[in-house]
């Protein structure tokens, strides 16, 4: 018997396994394969927005976008499809390139010598054309130190445009202002110009005296409360000269120097002097609070100067400037659109007035996480305003199918809108304070999204100082036009104190301050823990007059209290008339009333049954039975 071939099970396994292997790598290897990831900078000024990117197709493979194509700067996608099927990757284009600015050249302007005023900063106003900026990108934040039209005092000041662009790349250019005075004084005058020309640097500058016999000058400077120890000689120069001018260097940062200029005429020693303070070390380390940041807001930190400072003063976007006390650190910043890069600057302030000092800028440029597909956000919230962002699903929208945009309670100006497709922002205005609004967005494609926000409370109105002494100040302001208020905040900066103080009243007096110094009061309603955009105004003390209040609210009080008065003095009377007439009246009716309750009795007689009042007191009462007084007919 012959016996057949014995082959295991197991085997069988193994042999299918084996193949099935075979045939799912041969599957593999015939796919449509993509290039790995592209990495790439951009390589030149003034090509917009991105660069043109080589790359290798592979045999029958076509790619879209193809080799060669440009590509914005970001992430892009490629697609590519073969015999095999469709693969896909990214290139990515870095910006690396600043923006390039170009200033105007530098400017000098005169000031007419009957302007100039002993310690006096003489200003003059100077106008220019902006910069020309170029990159490769169109979204661009450019700041300046100066904008065309401000007004410049005597001396040399320096003005810095800077650019930054979404990667963060900066740029910037320079260009000086020099202002001079026409014209020589005659001595004895008491004139002299002191201004920060740069870090740890004051500029000092003065008319040149009118007289032939001045050869030289001696500038002094010296900190506050020290010996005059610094010594400078500036030599006239020779031919003619309208002002003259020295740089002092090498001074500490954020201190108050006294700056004298002696000259000798006719055996006469004339001295002219002015305190003015060296700009102070910046903050540093600005940033956003880690944890703080939502797609709308976050608290801006920064770690505050090593040296004694009055304020910083703060500009967020919208050129939104407040000023919080040397003690504070940090501010809540509010209302920001999700997505896009803000520029946000601190600086460190000491001293008023012309004494001034101000820091450069710490600038931080911050970009809030993009919203997420499909969400509805609301931003840049006011008493009357609501702005919201979107981002929608693909094919959610098109030209005959738009989306549709609605505000419930209907109190804005346009309650209902629509919205092309290639939109992703709208505003809504005409809202009511302390309201909730929610706001829809939709289109017929089945695309729904919601939100809610409240509006802010109202501002406050004609926010004023009424009282200003050498150490005291009084502010006085109006309740917002609509909407409720719990109480408001109030601040004051510079100050010990860097917290407001909330109160319930419209006015608030502050004392224990110092003479002549420039304080910024700010006054916030607040409803429901929500706070309204602040209102602030600059007051001297000792310097700047108060604001009387407002002569027709004295008239309509004194109106008010005449018709008053008068409504008070008539109610008397008519009570008087009224209370003399229900007298007259009671006694007229208590002497001459009878009640008669007459009971008619059939046969000869007719009896009365009287009650008599007795009196004119109304109180005595005798009831009689009276006889026999008449037969009926």
């Amino acid at each position: 018997m012959t016996m057949g071939k014995f082959v295991p099970i197991d085997g069988i396994i193994v042999k299918w396994m084996l193949t099935i292997s075979v045939v799912l790598m041969m599957a593999a290897s015939t796919v449509c394969k993509c290039p790995m990831e592209i990495d790439v900078d951009t390589n030149n000024v003034g090509q917009p927005t991105g660069r043109s990117v080589e790359f290798e197709e592979a045999v029958n493979q076509t790619c879209d976008p193809g080799p060669g194509s440009f590509f914005e700067i970001g992430s892009n996608i490629v697609t590519c499809m073969d015999d095999d099927g469709e693969c896909s990757f990214m290139i990515v284009v870095h910006d690396i390139v600043p923006p390039v600015l170009t200033c105007p050249q530098p400017i000098q302007k005169q000031i007419s010598y009957d302007l100039l005023q002993p310690n006096k900063m003489a200003t003059v106003v100077v106008i220019w054309d902006l910069p020309t900026v170029v990159d490769n990108t169109d979204h661009l934040t450019v700041t300046s130190t100066h904008e065309p039209g401000d007004e410049f005092s005597i001396g040399s000041t320096e003005v810095v445009y800077t650019a930054i662009d979404l990667a963060g790349n900066s740029g910037m250019c320079t260009f000086a202002v020099k202002v001079m005075t026409a014209g020589k004084y005659t001595p004895p005058a008491d004139i002299i110009f002191v201004n920060n020309s740069g870090d740890n640097c004051l500029s000092v500058t003065w008319p040149e005296s009118a007289d032939n016999a001045t050869t030289d000058y001696s500038v002094y400077y010296y900190k506050e409360g020290e010996r005059k120890n610094s010594q400078e000689r500036v030599f006239v120069p020779s031919g003619s000269s309208t002002y003259m001018y020295k740089e002092l260097c090498n001074l500490r940062a954020g201190q108050l120097y006294i700056v004298e200029v002696e000259n000798l005429v006719n055996g006469k020693l004339l001295t002219a002097m002015a305190p003015r303070f060296t700009k102070p070390l910046p903050p540093t380390d600005l940033k956003a609070l880690w944890g703080t940041t939502s797609p709308s807001s976050l608290v801006l930190s920064w770690s505050r100067s090593e040296q004694t400072v009055d304020h910083y003063e703060v500009t967020t976007p919208g050129n939104r400037v407040q000023y919080v006390g040397s003690t504070t650190d940090r501010v809540e910043v509010d209302s920001l659109k999700p997505g896009t890069p803000h520029q946000m600057t601190v600086r460190s302030v000491v001293g008023t007035g012309d004494r001034r000092g101000v820091s450069e800028a710490t600038s931080a440029q911050i970009t809030l996480a993009a919203i997420r597909e499909s969400d509805l956000i609301a931003y840049n919230y006011t008493e009357s305003t609501i702005s919201v962002v979107w981002t929608a699903v693909s094919k959610s929208s098109d030209e005959l199918n738009p989306y549709m945009l609605t505000i419930e309670p209907q109190d804005a100006v346009e309650n209902f809108r629509t919205v092309v497709p290639n939109s992703d922002e709208t505003q809504f205005t005409g809202l009511k304070p302390n309201t909730n609004y929610r706001i829809q967005l939709w289109s017929n494609l089945g695309f729904h999204l919601e939100t809610a926000q409240t509006t802010r409370p109202g501002r406050v109105r004609n926010l004023r100082a009424v009282n200003v002494l050498d150490d005291f100040i009084t502010i006085s302001w109006d309740p917002p036009t609509e909407g409720d208020v719990d109480s408001y905040d109030v601040s004051i900066s510079p100050g010990k104190q860097s917290e407001p103080t909330n109160m319930m009243g419209t006015s608030f007096e502050f004392s224990s301050l110092v003479n002549e110094t420039e304080y910024f009061i700010t006054v916030v309603s607040l409803y429901n823990d929500m706070e309204s955009n602040p209102e602030t105004i600059l007051v001297t003390t000792g310097v700047t007059k108060p604001v009387p209040t407002d002569p027709l609210k004295y008239v309509t009080l004194a109106v008010g209290c005449v018709l008053g008065v008068l409504v008070v003095i008539q109610l008397i009377v008519i009570v008087i008339i009224y209370w003399k007439c229900r007298v007259i009246c009671k006694k007229t009716s208590l002497n001459s009333h009878v009640y008669h309750d007459t009971q008619t009795v059939r046969g000869d007689d007719e009896y009365d049954d009287t009650d008599t009042a007795r009196g004119n007191d109304g109180e005595a009462y005798e009831n009689t039975m009276i006889g026999r007084v008449s037969r009926l007919p």
